[in-house]
């Protein structure tokens, strides 16, 4: 694992960590401009760099252009940017990019692409291959930190590639957050990533279990929301998602989609399965997570899990 100086801590980190530096100029293209894309190309944007937008969303478009950004539906939008970083949702859609007139016709060939999704290891070792093939650069390259972290520029992405090639990225990622290099294949940031989510998903479901069980003891939830994180039950999900678990489902805002945690449930349970992990606590979770699908839920945000507890 490449050793690389340590940032903001004095205790030497169990991964590596790129150095903090002040943000470069490059022409930083953003594939995926959602709940997550959205304001990592705003950050982006307002340290200096020359960001182009690209989504099929024609709001998420007129969004990006109201900002100050380049953006468009069109893939052409991509030629030329020295980084692209791909935020879509699935691994097939990473691999459609790959097969897109933009990359095979060559105009992105010495450019970098960073793969910010979660969409599994296997779809980034296949993506590696495509942009080995059409001379592009590969960093897998998950995310997390939510869309807290994305707009405030305190996410932690978990970067695995070639040495050189995560170094260059430097100047313009760590512009979102804290570089932890956790591999040199492709496919450990995404491994990292579902060990992430499987902890993510568990918390989550658990906390909206813990609401709805204080809710039918018939305590003041917001009570509980405020003493719960102070003791030995905190967990980062139970703090962040906590004060949109106890609002009414109708005033509830959306802030991540809960089908991304549908997807991701399904990722580490397939991951676990096919090592041999034996993982209870991440069926028990995935099956909350499709009972709030099959709710409706899907489209509303991840603490609507909650829901599940409440009416189960």
């Amino acid at each position: 694992m490449t050793s690389l100086e340590s940032i903001g801590t004095n205790k030497q980190p169990s991964s590596s960590v790129v150095a903090r530096r002040r943000p470069s100029s490059p022409v930083v293209a953003v594939v995926g401009v959602g709940a997550m894309g959205l304001p990592m190309a705003l950050r982006l944007h307002r340290q200096g760099m020359s960001v182009r937008a690209v989504d099929l969303d024609p709001a998420r478009v007129q969004q990006c252009q109201e900002a100050g950004l380049t953006a468009g539906s069109d893939l052409a939008l991509l030629a030329g940017a020295e980084v692209v970083l791909v935020m879509v949702t699935t691994g097939p859609q990473l691999l459609s990019l790959l097969t897109a007139p933009v990359v095979t016709d060559g105009a992105l060939s010495g450019s970098v692409l960073v793969v910010g999704s979660t969409v599994g290891p296997e779809a980034v070792r296949s993506a590696a291959v495509l942009a080995e093939r059409y001379g592009i650069g590969l960093v897998d390259c998950p995310v997390t930190g939510g869309v807290t972290g994305a707009t405030a520029g305190t996410l932690t992405l978990l970067a695995a590639g070639a040495p050189a090639t995560v170094e260059s990225l430097a100047s313009t990622l760590t512009a979102l957050g804290d570089i932890r290099v956790v591999g040199t294949r492709p496919g450990d940031g995404q491994s990292l990533k579902l060990v992430n989510q499987m902890l993510a998903g568990i918390h989550l479901a658990a906390a909206g279990e813990a609401f709805a069980f204080a809710e039918r003891l018939g305590l003041d939830l917001e009570t509980v929301r405020e003493v719960l994180p102070t003791g030995a039950a905190a967990s980062w999900m139970l703090v962040d998602r906590g004060p949109r678990m106890i609002l009414p489902a109708t005033r509830r805002p959306t802030e991540t989609l809960l089908s991304v945690f549908v997807k991701d449930s399904g990722l580490v349970a397939d991951a676990a399965a096919a090592v041999g992990a034996h993982a209870p606590l991440t069926e028990a979770a995935r099956t909350a997570w499709r009972e709030a699908a099959e709710l409706g839920l899907g489209d509303g945000d991840d603490s609507g899990v909650v829901e599940v507890f409440r009416h189960g």
